[in-house]
């Protein structure tokens, strides 16, 4: 059976729609703008649950062919999604920083590179830089790609942590088990210690959530070596 023609094409459908639109906006003015409102309404909140998508079923193949702003903004959907306040600065003037997550007393400066290379020590001298302007007491660079060993030298000597392609995929896993629980749970997973083996504990640092694997049958004050905080700790 022949298929049978379109009588219309798209061209002659949005013409007659907008011949309609004025011929509703002249008869009946007052119904044409409640219409027109409802409509504009209805695609702001459209628009607006689509900023809200859970952005942690994004895999790194879809990051790499982001904008630089949407990875920013894709960021902070990550930190949020684990408990933080977290905002993108102005980019016009954000001075080295892109994200600031808050979290109780923390306070991060985080740099975001969406970069097709590896990032150099620049970018940890301009988180570094930044966290002070946005009193932060942390800085942090994040991201797709990895670090050049000049980048990783300068951030073991100035208490910034680096987030790189692997960091990143475990930081998308984390959004979704946090998906999976509600924040108490998360905060105690966090603070208790993880037993690995009979002769030794993994435990998480209080302040910046870096994992170190102490002795068992410790107790006492221990240094983080990423953030330089001291807590107390029990392996027993």
């Amino acid at each position: 059976m022949a298929r049978r023609r379109k009588q219309f094409d798209s061209p002659t459908l949005i013409l007659i729609a907008i011949l309609a639109a004025l011929g509703a906006a002249v008869s009946y003015p007052y119904a044409f703008l409640s219409i027109a409102a409802v409509i504009l309404l209805g695609w702001l909140l459209y628009h607006w649950i689509e900023r809200q998508e859970d952005l942690s079923t994004y895999d790194l193949a879809e990051i790499d062919e982001m904008e630089g702003a949407e990875f920013e903004e894709y960021i902070a959907a990550l930190f949020r999604k684990l408990g933080y306040q977290a905002s993108v600065t102005q980019q016009s003037r954000d001075f080295g920083v892109d994200v600031v997550a808050k979290r109780g007393g923390e306070r991060i400066a985080i740099q975001v590179k969406r970069y097709s290379k590896a990032v150099s020590l620049g970018g940890v001298q301009q988180a570094v830089a930044g966290m002070h302007k946005y009193k932060c007491n942390k800085a942090m660079v994040v991201t797709n790609n990895y670090f050049t060993p000049g980048a990783e030298k300068l951030a073991s000597h100035s208490s910034c942590e680096l987030i790189d392609r692997d960091g990143l995929a475990k930081l998308i896993r984390q959004t979704q088990k946090a998906g999976s629980g509600n924040s108490s749970e998360r905060l105690q997973d966090q603070k208790s210690a993880q037993a690995t083996s009979s002769n030794s504990v993994v435990i998480a640092c209080e302040r910046c959530g870096q994992k170190l694997r102490l002795a068992a049958g410790r107790r006492g004050k221990v240094e983080c070596p990423s953030c330089k905080a001291l807590f107390f700790a029990s392996t027993y």
